[in-house]
């Protein structure tokens, strides 16, 4: 009994349980369905479909939001840094409009001062001393200024107002060496032997190794014929300073009056080298040339310095001379009328009248070579050749008694001269 009992109840127990656990599953069931009706119910596609482009709607809208904002402080930030850049860019520009104002005075000075020594470089110097002349007063007073006032005016043979300025240099900065070579090189065309010797020693005492010191020494010695010592000098200040291009044109014509041409040739072309604009160096090229009898190499070296420098007076004579010797007399009257026209000093420029009468003696104008030999005559009255040449042209115009006159003037003036004791002798025998 209680083993059936105990069946009973188990199989109760069990049976009951499966009721319940068939129960739970079916409200289970019920409640998992109610769900989806309700989510079917609350969730239909048109509203979701309408949920999520209001959600899409809100995000743009955040994000428009969020991205305005943005842009309103970048904006901002922008605006904030080019004002500051404005101002700082307005600060610089003051600033550098006030450097300029201040900078202005001395880059209008530098600009004068560098057009000055350019036209002195281009052998222009007329238009170097006018530029020169309109700097203030306390720059024309400086040691730089007076020596290329000193330069222009040797390169216009003016001698003695060259001579005056660097004496003025001399006095204002003793200590100066730059362009001294031509202050010796001027005191040399002056013959002033006196105040060469007092210069060279000046600067022996105070700058023995200075080549501007042996070029002073070195001119002294030539001036008094002494070309071995003369030499030696210029060669020492060649080894001294090697680009001074003026002590081997120095040199270079210190040799061709000891008849050295080789030597001579040698000394101009290294001239050259160091400056391809020294035409000193060319016309002493073409002196060599010209005393070697080469007359149409000479002319090359001619032409070439003048187109370097066309102002030179001395270089147009000896090209007038050369052209003589070529057979064009007429040409080479044009080159020594170009000569005169130039302000020269009157040693040169007497010179240049003499050589202008004797092409027109050639070319059979005697009436217009006694214009120029009277010319002549009153600025080198003591002319030897002057007078001389007064007696050919008179002798052509068939005027024998002046021209006795004007050759036992120029007798008397060089007592030594054999063409004046011939041309005294034929025309007496033509008398007889």
């Amino acid at each position: 009994m209680t083993h059936r009992r105990s069946a009973r109840l188990n199989q109760a127990t069990t049976s009951a349980t499966l009721t319940d656990r068939r129960t739970t599953e079916l409200n289970a069931r019920k409640d998992a369905f109610k769900r989806l009706e309700k989510q079917r119910a609350i969730v239909h596609p048109t509203t979701r479909r309408s949920a999520t482009l209001k959600q899409r709607t809100n995000a743009t809208r955040s994000s428009d939001s969020v991205a305005g904002q943005d842009t309103k402080t970048k904006s901002d930030g922008a605006t904030s840094q080019a004002a500051e850049t404005y101002h700082s860019t307005e600060f610089l520009n003051e600033a550098i409009s006030q450097d300029q104002d201040k900078l202005q005075p001395f880059v209008q000075l530098f600009a004068r001062l560098g057009t000055a020594y350019y036209h002195l470089r281009r052998f222009q110097p007329q238009v170097c001393l006018d530029t020169l002349a309109s700097l203030p007063a306390e720059q024309q007073a400086t040691p730089w200024v007076i020596s290329k006032i000193a330069r222009s005016q040797y390169e216009l043979q003016s001698y003695k107002d060259a001579k005056a300025t660097f004496e003025v240099l001399r006095r204002v900065a003793p200590s100066w060496v730059e362009d001294l070579e031509v202050y010796s090189t001027v005191l040399w065309h002056l013959n002033d032997d006196v105040a060469l010797a007092f210069h060279a020693h000046e600067l022996a005492d105070n700058h023995f190794l200075s080549p501007q010191t042996w070029c002073a020494i070195g001119n002294s010695f030539s001036l008094q014929k002494a070309h071995a010592d003369a030499i030696k000098c210029f060669k020492r200040a060649t080894q001294l300073q090697p680009q001074l291009a003026h002590s081997y044109s120095l040199l270079g014509h210190e040799y061709i009056d000891a008849e050295q041409y080789d030597e001579a040739s040698t000394a101009f072309r290294r001239a050259l080298q160091v400056d391809a604009r020294h035409y000193v160096a060319l016309v002493g090229l073409g002196r060599v040339q010209e005393r070697l009898g080469k007359f149409e190499l000479a002319m090359k070296n001619y032409m070439s310095a003048e187109r370097i420098n066309p102002t030179s007076g001395v270089l147009l004579t000896h090209i007038a001379r050369v052209l003589d010797k070529l057979g064009n007399p007429r040409l080479g009257l044009k080159y020594i009328q170009r000569a005169a026209k130039l302000d020269l000093p009157d040693k040169l420029l007497a010179f240049a009248k003499l050589q202008s009468a004797r092409l027109l003696l050639r070319l059979g104008s005697p009436t217009e070579a006694l214009q120029e030999l009277h010319s002549a005559e009153q600025i080198a009255p003591d002319e030897p050749d002057v007078h001389f040449m007064l007696g050919k042209a008179h002798l052509l115009e068939n005027d024998k008694g002046r021209a006795l006159k004007c050759f036992t003037i120029a007798l008397s003036l060089n007592p030594r001269n054999e063409a004046i004791r011939e041309a005294m002798s034929s025309l007496e025998d033509s008398n007889d």
